[in-house]
């Protein structure tokens, strides 16, 4: 349907989602995510929810999609990883990138 956005709506103080499964070599350094909204706060990426934080992401307010990004320490194998809102106000999650 043309050229519609898909991303996850509306994500309140610890809402979750999960991503599964990917390959990592140990030399990702890097993660960065996609978001809008009012909200204040950071994504906590993990290997299992509310465990294994990787990082955080720091999330500011904004009307327009922003990305922001934080180190990223993983281990050599193959994870699921989940991302927990936490803050105040909500924001919609667009993507991520790793590297």
């Amino acid at each position: 349907e043309g050229e519609s956005a898909q991303y996850i709506a509306n994500m309140h103080n610890n809402y979750w989602c999960g991503f599964k499964y990917f390959s990592f070599d140990g030399d990702e350094s890097k993660i960065t995510a996609s978001a809008r909204g009012s909200g204040t706060g950071k994504l906590v990426v993990s290997t299992k929810r509310g465990e294994d934080i990787l990082s955080e992401i720091s999330v500011s307010p904004s009307k327009d999609i922003s990305s922001s990004s934080a180190p990223l320490n993983v281990s050599q194998g193959v994870y699921p990883l989940y991302f927990t809102y936490v803050g105040d106000g909500a924001i919609d999650f667009f993507d991520f990138t790793i590297a």
